[in-house]
């Protein structure tokens, strides 16, 4: 409870439970655990497990479609999407084809039904439609791991473990619009602001949280945060 900052629940969903994402209504919290190769489906309101299904190798993060009504993962040790109806929890898999590492970030949601991977192997953002069907490549800074959409779904954000810049993604001419120096050797996670004005990502090996500002594409603050920050999620009302 964020508020007096209790406790409530402890819920077993597999080894290495790795990222977490709630549906549009915030009914479902789906939780990927990157050893059992599961994800995990909670009920919000009792903290019951509703199911665990088996998917490919190493789950890593997830995304939502535009409509809510799909969840997809990515499935870092088995070169897939894991694509899930959120209503009945049927699995697809999709294949990827030449991919160098991963996938590891993902991407939907925006205006169009495209995803966004990261092949982190060749330094790529790949661009697929809603059955996996490989669109395009956008070449980026090395090993490129994090994804977010802004709430407008015009611009794709890409983060970078090899190199200190963001870079940003015209969305849907698929591409690079801008890029921002970093005051850190790299970033791991990125989430846009509800209003998209302002883009927050973490500095893992610094131990900061750097804010942009995503209209001038400029940092506008680094604060110090505690050593190793890695994913980030904003509160509802958006003030935390």
């Amino acid at each position: 409870d964020t508020g007096d900052q209790r406790l409530l629940a402890r819920v077993e969903v597999g080894d290495e439970p790795i990222q977490v994402l709630l549906t549009r209504d915030g009914q479902k919290l789906f939780v990927s655990t990157l050893g059992s190769s599961e994800i995990a489906i909670l009920e919000t309101r009792t903290f019951r497990l509703l199911d665990r299904l088996e998917v490919a190798l190493q789950p890593l993060d997830m995304s939502l479609s535009a409509d809510g009504r799909t969840l997809y993962v990515t499935n870092s040790g088995a070169a897939a999407i894991t694509a899930i109806d959120v209503a009945t929890h049927a699995i697809t898999g999709l294949r990827l084809s030449q991919i160098g590492r991963g996938p590891y970030g993902i991407a939907a949601g925006g205006t169009g039904s495209n995803i966004y991977v990261t092949d982190i192997g060749r330094a790529q953002v790949i661009a697929l439609d809603g059955t996996g069907r490989e669109l395009r490549r956008i070449d980026v800074p090395d090993v490129p791991r994090s994804l977010a959409l802004s709430p407008d779904g015009t611009r794709l954000y890409v983060t970078s473990l090899g190199s200190g810049e963001l870079t940003v993604i015209g969305i849907p001419e698929n591409e690079i619009v801008a890029t921002v120096t970093l005051p850190a050797a790299s970033a791991f996670a990125v989430e846009p602001s509800p209003d998209g004005r302002k883009v927050y990502l973490t500095a893992n090996e610094e131990g900061v949280l750097i804010v942009v500002d995503a209209i001038q594409n400029a940092v506008l603050k680094t604060i110090q945060i505690g050593a190793n920050p890695r994913d980030i999620t904003i509160s509802p009302q958006g003030d935390r």
